[in-house]
């Protein structure tokens, strides 16, 4: 291996995570690095090693020694479509499923920050790797998340966590494992809502004029360091796809449990999640968690995985 890039990738890190030294084999996740540190890492490597390499591969490659290896060999690993996100020892794992413009990176503070014995995996939508086609048809997208669920956990109880348009995902999941038998313990949707379209009139309302204030603000809110190449027009692709299914998703009834976590700052989407999903769904439970649609998962994230681990906890106890 060459000391050449171990020896640049090791000042990287040590400048991007702010450490005197780094072993070559330590953990980036056990460093404590953050979503935006994992950009900001390989914003540099782009930069001072002119390797454009997708930030996500860090789940692949989480030491310097392994990430040295892909500029050894020049093979960049397969992206799988389930990531662990966090070890854990208990028997049944958490699967959770990102929303649209997004990627599992935007998991990293939540996963770490959950109290919980349990194995936190993530699906990653196709496309991402900037090679595979991303799907924009709801139906595609289910069959997808359920074929890798059930390659890691064939049979149930599951605990399924979407955040966003990834909670409606997992709902139309949670359905078609009911309907064969499967036990679902937790149906956990972040601040998921149907296309405005498919909502109640007052909330159809409230969406619009929400949007409306949304355009007119002067600027984003800043969430640390973007990425850049490949990765930020993997990221659009698989937004616009996601949108379009988004777009002509319409849901039906659930004949089950749902847990539905909202922002407590209306930012994005109606105000009552019991106005939108009571009808839609057998039984629902509404917890309402700091911050706006992407501040809960982004900023707030710590609030947010202790209102998950309790749940988490009373489905491994039933």
């Amino acid at each position: 291996m060459s000391a050449a890039n171990l020896e640049a990738l090791t000042q990287i890190w040590q400048r991007v995570l702010r450490r005197p030294s780094i072993g070559a084999d330590e953990s980036f996740f056990a460093l404590g690095g953050s979503q935006a540190q994992v950009i900001e890492l390989f914003n540099e490597i782009k930069r001072t090693m002119g390797r454009d390499l997708p930030p996500l591969i860090i789940f692949e490659a989480p030491t310097i020694r392994s990430l040295a290896n892909i500029f050894e060999t020049g093979q960049v690993p397969t992206l799988a479509p389930v990531v662990t996100l966090r070890s854990g020892t208990h028997a049944l794992p958490i699967f959770m499923a990102h929303g649209i413009s997004q990627s599992l990176l935007d998991f990293i503070g939540l996963a770490e920050s959950m109290d919980t014995d349990c194995q936190i995996n993530g699906i990653q939508s196709p496309g991402i790797d900037g090679i595979t086609a991303p799907l924009d048809c709801m139906d595609d997208l289910v069959e997808f998340h359920m074929k890798a669920i059930r390659s890691v956990e064939p049979h149930g109880p599951y605990f399924l966590v979407g955040y966003s348009f990834g909670g409606l995902v997992l709902l139309e999941v949670a359905r078609r494992l009911r309907a064969s038998g499967q036990k679902i313990a937790l149906l956990a949707m972040l601040d998921s809502y149907p296309h405005p379209s498919y909502l109640p009139l007052r909330e159809k309302i409230q969406t619009a004029v929400l949007s409306l204030r949304s355009r007119l603000r002067s600027a984003p809110p800043n969430l640390g360091p973007k990425p850049s190449g490949l990765f930020l027009k993997a990221i659009k692709n698989v937004g616009e796809a996601s949108r379009q299914a988004w777009d002509e998703y319409r849901p039906s009834y659930y004949p089950g449990e749902v847990k539905f976590i909202r922002a407590e700052r209306i930012s994005l989407f109606p105000s009552s999640a019991q106005a939108v999903w009571s009808k839609l769904t057998k039984k629902l439970g509404v917890i309402t968690v700091p911050g706006d649609h992407t501040g809960m998962i982004s900023i707030r994230y710590k609030e947010l995985a202790d209102a998950l681990s309790k749940l988490v906890h009373e489905g491994t106890q039933a």
